[in-house]
């Protein structure tokens, strides 16, 4: 069973016999600078290979001998002729069977062990080969040389281990451009390139336990080698630790196994090594395997597809609409009178001319200002809007785990001040809740008061259907279509070990959540389509909600304001209770105690995008727009405050 393990996973069992030990960071640290953070980690690490609790010396070369013997094991009997050792890798195809693995995926393995048996068999004959046998057996080794290409596409030990590098990806390009012909039917043996990525249970992931608790002496570790030892058990220690992988490792499988095959094989691995040390270590494995078979290829998807002729008809639309538009309506608009012309258009012709892209762009780009705007809320939405992508931007960088000094970022990142500017990127989305607030606040006073001097009553059922029925038709259209993108041609966009089509699958059952714009309440445990929308879930709910102060503002101006006031005291309150309740961070992301990075699993679903946590901005928004409308003087500025 362990030569199995050698040439699959030959490297995640010797990360999991680093993180099986049970002295592994079972003690709080916080890190400080960068000096005290080499060093105890550097602590970590020795403390990893203490042979009877005493310290032993750690030599970096230790990694080179621990990761790469098995490999080179692996490649010394290939070039060696043992013929033996070969044969004992096809006996352990047999237990893959209990494991419900799929007999294409098992022969295909198979075969890959017989062609190594065979280069093993040349190989030592070679020596006693003659000049005609020796032409055959070099072409032979030729064509067999592929199975290096497999062992070298696996996944490797990097550089920055001790600065939380789990990216073992190994080599997506060369394990696809594999493709060797198997057989007289010209079937072909092709490269499949899997992502594996391990959770651990809480009680054996190293990352829970960083940047906790101070210690005086980082080298107190030499004094008492059970420093990291506790005895303390938490609730959580049989739970999944789903925040960061304890490790991303790519595998070069054939691309007749499936998702559900690799992952098996995997289980197989961990699974006994865990009955051998006696512990659980890993909880959870989730598999992404990449081919260049057809039913991957965009050809194949009948859905992306279909919304591609989609695109190419609206396409078509605005070539034949900006034609239309560019040749003939603005000459006749020149002669004619405008209002007269334009009844005389047919609705054939009023549905091209929307796809205009001359008069659509010319209304896009117009920078005319207007009476009734408030335009320093242009320059408002832009800040707050690059102020959102820095803060994601960093964000993504960490959360998708793809850089390779992870630990040192998330420590020392948010100790630096100036930095704060993007660990609390997300206020600025109350900027936006607040305009929306605002907009809606003194958009509604202002036309209503020309309704008012018609005669028309403020409980009017109709104006009030409008109201919401304008709004769901102007989001809802593009917010569709945005989503059949994401979860169609999207997902053809690129491709690599980290390219995630992740909505193609999350939002197969949870797409009409966002359309009645109750995504951040309904489905939260089972999966969310296109998370970052839980702004429009927000946004809706609080327009159908504004009626209530918007009328109590008009009616009773005080007891509108008493309300409103009462109601971000209430949701502040709740916003504080939950927070000291459950512990969690005072900021959602990028916080230097990491044990606290886990809570933040259920912040985003109990805080973050909860409206009764969200509304105090848009209710504030509110008050504002009222008193802008009710206010009559426009305000001048020195000349000094303007530049």
């Amino acid at each position: 069973m362990q030569i199995l393990k050698e040439i699959y996973f030959l490297l995640l069992l010797q990360l999991l016999l680093v993180v099986a030990n049970d002295d592994f960071l079972e003690e709080e640290v916080r890190l400080g600078d960068k000096k005290e953070t080499d060093s105890v980690l550097g602590a970590f690490v020795t403390e990893f290979f203490a042979d009877s609790q005493w310290q032993l010396i750690v030599d970096l070369d230790f990694f080179k001998t621990l990761f790469l013997r098995p490999t080179n094991k692996f490649e010394k009997a290939l070039k060696a002729g043992d013929e033996s050792y070969i044969r004992r890798l096809l006996t352990l195809l047999e237990p893959l069977k209990k494991y419900d693995v799929s007999s294409a995926c098992l022969a295909d393995i198979a075969y890959f062990l017989w062609t190594a048996l065979d280069y093993t068999r040349s190989n030592e004959q070679s020596s006693d080969c003659t000049n005609c046998t020796c032409e055959f057996q070099a072409r032979n080794h030729r064509n067999q040389q592929w199975i290096f290409n497999v062992l070298d596409a696996m996944g490797k030990i990097p550089a920055g281990i001790l600065n939380g590098n789990n990216l073992w990806i190994g080599s997506w390009s060369a394990c696809r451009r594999i493709s060797v012909v198997k057989n007289r039917q010209q079937q072909r043996w092709s490269g499949q390139y899997c992502l594996a990525s391990f959770q651990s249970y809480n009680s054996a992931n190293p990352f829970k336990y960083i940047g906790s608790r101070p210690t005086e002496d980082s080298d107190e570790h030499c004094r008492s080698p059970n420093i990291w030892r506790s005895n303390e058990t938490n609730n959580d220690d049989n739970t999944c630790f789903t925040l960061i992988p304890l490790l991303n490792y790519g595998v070069c499988t054939p691309d007749s196994c499936t998702n559900y095959d690799v992952k098996k094989i995997v289980e197989l691995v961990y699974k006994s090594f865990e009955d051998a040390i006696g512990r659980q270590v890993v909880c959870n494995v989730d598999i992404v395997c990449r081919n260049n078979l057809p039913h991957s290829q965009l050809s194949h998807d009948s859905n992306s597809l279909v919304v591609l002729f989609f695109i190419l008809f609206i396409l078509v639309l605005m070539l034949f609409g900006t034609l239309y538009d560019y040749v003939v309506h603005q000459t006749e608009l020149r002669k004619a009178n405008n209002e007269i012309y334009n009844k005389k258009q047919n609705w054939f012709i009023k549905v091209l001319l929307a796809f205009s892209v001359c008069t659509n762009g010319r209304n896009i780009l117009k920078t005319e200002k207007q009476n009734n705007q408030i335009h320093c809320l242009h320059g408002t939405r832009v800040l707050s809007m690059f102020w959102i992508i820095l803060g994601h931007s960093y964000y993504y960088a960490v959360s998708s785990l793809t850089v390779d000094n992870l630990l040192p970022t998330m420590i020392a990142f948010p100790q630096k001040f100036l930095n704060l500017i993007i660990v609390q990127a997300p206020l600025a989305v109350d900027s936006f809740f607040y305009l929306s607030g605002m907009l809606t606040s003194y958009l509604f006073m202002e036309k209503f008061k020309k309704e008012a001097a018609k005669g028309r009553s403020i409980f009017s059922l109709d104006m009030w259907s409008l109201f919401y029925i304008h709004r769901y038709i102007r989001l809802t259209p593009i917010y569709l279509m945005v989503m059949v993108l994401d979860v169609t041609l999207l997902t053809h966009f690129s491709d690599g070990p980290f390219w995630r089509p992740i909505e193609a699958n999350y939002c197969r059952k949870s797409w009409w959540t966002n359309l009645i714009y109750m995504n951040n309440f309904l489905l939260q445990d089972v999966e969310v389509c296109m998370g970052w929308t839980w702004y429009m879930a927000n946004d809706m709910q609080f327009h159908i909600f504004s009626p209530v102060l918007l009328i109590l503002l008009y009616k009773k101006q005080l007891v509108g304001i008493i309300i409103a006031l009462s109601l971000v005291t209430v949701s502040s309150l709740v916003h504080l209770f939950i927070i000291l309740a459950n512990n969690y961070p005072p900021a959602p992301i990028l916080t230097a105690k990491l044990q606290l990075v886990q809570d933040l699993n259920t912040y985003w679903p109990d805080v973050y995008v909860k409206p009764y946590i969200r509304c105090n901005p848009y209710i504030i928004g509110i008050l504002i727009g009222y008193a802008l409308h009710k206010c009559t003087l426009q305000p001048t500025f020195p000349r000094v405050f303007l530049f």
